[in-house]
């Protein structure tokens, strides 16, 4: 099961951008850590390419605690 619950209370705390969907954001963050496991394992990213791209990623869906208070 896919943890869309912490995907689902981010709006009430004013932290997703608008237009995230809480359903959207939880299976492609799955899809995408998956990928680059893949990817990592068999050698074609670095190990700490991982992190760099769903640090992107996440900060393109969330707003910082800052910027949402």
């Amino acid at each position: 099961m896919y943890r869309i619950d912490v995907f689902a209370e981010a709006p009430t705390a004013g932290l997703p951008q608008p237009g995230v969907g809480p359903q959207s954001t939880a299976v492609s963050l799955l899809v995408m850590a998956a990928g680059l496991g893949t990817s990592t394992l068999v050698a074609q990213r670095s190990p700490d390419s991982p992190d760099a791209v769903l640090a992107d990623h996440l900060n393109r869906v969330f707003r910082s605690a800052d910027a949402a208070g």
